[in-house]
Parts: structure tokens; C-alpha cells; sequence
């Protein structure tokens, strides 16, 4: 099901829509202006979200600085006087070329008033940019986001992102677990995942990013990313400059990022990369020990794997929901003996 996170300010949706609101009251919506306007509340519900609250501030404006802090007839003033263009007048429906005109006097009211009211919205706009949005899962839960921009968040179970948007860029601060990322492309605003000290560089691609305990793996499926980490961090001085490393990854290719630094880029398995997607769980040749922290994301009760059986190479499909058939399959080809309570699945091998 698709969910829509918390909602966050937009500064170019909202400037959008006081373009928007300032026209129609200006009475220059003609026909194709309608047409566009249509498209533009079809992009995305935050636009018409942003449409009706700039239509209820200006209705509202009297009620809204009951203290008298905002001088709306200052600010008005003070934008008139700045670069505000005089709009030419014509009705819905009237001939172009015979338009009844306004006063002018009026329009530039009308305009002024436009940019007093961004101004106004700006304000709040950058509070709300100050602050981060906390999207996450717990035990079992996968979650699917439609961001702000255009992209889209595939949450893996017990995961957690912080969305940090700017004018400058977009960044996302993955504080655990997983995520896979299709992003919408704009190269004025890169696309920046972090995760520890891992910087992941995106302009329009799709990648997913997942936090282990002992490295970050980065897999692109789409396009083209940036993997980079800042330069260590050095005492004693030194005149040697020091630069971060930077690894260029593309489709098809992943890389494992540890306390030693980025790896060397390998070919990855996409269908095994996104399998958590659809609750399914694909290994080549993984340890059972791996195995069993996979399943542990899942499921309350935790799967603990004894001694050398840990050790074990596996490989196989199974559902992330049904930790049993795993521990079947282990009882089936290896012969163990499994020691169940309520918090925790025990795989030990069998006792003479």
C-alpha cells in the first residue's frame, strides 16, 4: 500500500502555487492557463495541498497575526517597491485583443500582495526546514513512502531514514536498516543518502542501501552513484593533503563499505538485492549464521545458530515471514535438533 509520509513544506511547490493563486485572482487564467494549472494539481497532492493552504491564509490573513507582529500593508509595500511587474487584465472567455483593462493601481496590489504572502509562507517554510521527518518500521513492517520530490522509499523491516530536503539538495539519513531508492531525476538537486561516515551521490537512479553491523552494502540496480567517505582523520600534522575516497558504481555492481574503507565494486544479483521487497529471502552459498540474522529482522523471536553449524554454506529462496521452513530445511539436509521458547529459535546439532 502506498503511504505518505509526514507532511514536510516544499519551498517550490509553495511558490508555485502563490504564482498560481496571484494569477487567478489577478483574472489572467485563460484557457490554456486552466489547462496547465490542471496538470500542475495532477503532479502531485502536495500541490494541491499547498493551492488550498496559501487560499485559506489569504482568506484567513486578518485571524492569522492577531498580536499584530506581520504589517501586511508594510510588506506590501516593501515588495511593490521591488521588482514587481505590472499584469495586463483580461477576463475568461473576453477577446485578447479587446481586453477590459483594471486598474493598474489594482494589479500591482494584487501582485505585491503575491509576493507578501510567499515571503509570509517563506518563514514557515524555512522553520520547517530546520526540522528532520522520521519515517521507520519495526519488527516485520515494510513500508513504501512517495516523497516530496517525486521519489519513492521502499522501507525494509525494523529500518529508519531521516529526510533532510533543501532547495540545494536532497538528503536522506539512513539511521538503520534498509532502504531502496528510486529517485527522481534533477540535476540542480543531487540526491544524497548517508549512512555512518558513507555518502551515496544520486541524481535520478535507483539503488538500495543496506546498514549491516559489520559494512554498508550499496547496490545499484539503475543508473549511476557516487559512493565516498571523508578522509581519515589524522594527528601529529602533516603537509601531505588528505581526500576522502570516491568509487563511481553503476548498474548492475555493488560495493561493500567497512571501517577499512570502500571495497572494490562486484557484479550484484538485482533479484536478490530487492527479493525483501516481496517478502522473500535469496541466498548463494550465505552462511547459516548470515542466514539467521536476515530472518532476525523479521520475526520477534530471535534464531540462534550453535557453534560450527554457523559456519555453514546455504543457499536457497525462502519466505522472510516463515523462519520454520528454514529451520526445516536445516533439520531435513543437516539432521539438527531445534530448541524452541517463546523469545528465541536455538539450531544445535544433535546430541549422542
Amino acid at each position: 500500500m502506498r503511504e505518505v509520509p509526514a507532511r514536510r513544506f516544499n519551498g517550490q511547490t509553495y511558490e508555485e502555487a502563490c504564482e498560481w493563486f496571484v494569477q487567478f485572482r489577478a483574472g489572467e487564467a485563460d484557457a490554456q492557463a486552466r489547462r496547465e494549472f490542471d496538470l500542475w494539481l495532477r503532479r502531485s497532492p502536495e500541490c494541491v495541498r499547498a493551492y488550498l493552504e496559501i487560499s485559506a491564509i489569504w482568506s484567513e490573513a486578518p485571524e492569522l497575526d492577531p498580536g499584530g507582529r506581520w504589517d501586511a500593508d508594510s510588506l506590501i509595500a516593501a515588495a511593490a517597491q521591488g521588482d514587481v511587474i505590472d499584469l495586463p487584465y483580461s477576463r475568461f472567455g473576453e477577446s485578447a485583443a479587446d481586453p477590459a483593462p483594471r486598474p493598474r493601481r489594482h494589479m500591482r496590489w494584487l501582485a505585491a500582495a503575491g509576493v507578501a504572502l510567499c515571503c509570509a509562507i517563506s518563514a514557515v517554510i524555512i522553520i520547517e526546514r530546520s526540522r528532520a521527518t522520521t519515517l521507520e518500521t519495526t519488527t516485520g513492517e515494510q513500508r513504501f513512502f512517495t516523497l516530496t520530490d517525486g521519489s519513492t522509499v521502499n522501507l525494509n523491516s525494523q529500518s529508519a531514514i531521516e529526510i533532510r530536503f533543501t532547495p540545494a539538495e536532497r538528503e536522506v539519513v539512513l539511521t538503520r536498516g534498509e532502504a531502496l531508492f528510486h529517485v527522481a531525476k534533477n540535476a540542480a538537486r543531487p540526491f544524497i543518502v548517508m549512512t555512518g561516515t558513507t555518502r551515496v551521490r544520486a541524481v535520478g537512479t535507483e539503488f538500495d542501501v543496506y546498514r549491516k553491523s559489520a559494512a554498508i552494502i550499496v547496490s545499484v540496480l539503475e543508473g549511476r552513484v557516487e559512493v565516498s567517505q571523508p578522509p581519515p582523520s589524522r594527528s601529529g600534522g602533516t603537509s601531505e593533503a588528505a581526500t576522502g575516497e570516491r568509487l563511481a558504481l553503476t548498474a548492475g555492481y555493488r560495493v561493500a563499505v567497512t571501517g577499512a574503507g570502500i571495497g572494490g565494486s562486484e557484479p550484484v544479483d538485482a533479484a536478490a538485492t530487492i527479493a525483501w521487497t516481496q517478502q522473500q529471502l535469496i541466498f548463494d552459498s550465505a552462511s547459516a549464521g548470515d542466514v539467521a540474522e536476515e530472518f532476525n529482522r523479521y520475526n520477534s523471536r530471535r534464531m540462534i545458530i550453535d557453534g560450527d553449524l554457523a559456519g555453514l554454506r546455504l543457499s536457497g529462496v525462502f519466505s522472510s515471514t516463515d523462519p520454520m521452513a528454514f529451520v526445516r530445511f536445516l533439520q531435513d539436509r543437516f539432521g539438527v535438533q531445534v530448541v524452541e521458547t517463546d523469545t528465541e529459535i536455538r539450531v544445535e546439532k544433535k546430541r549422542s
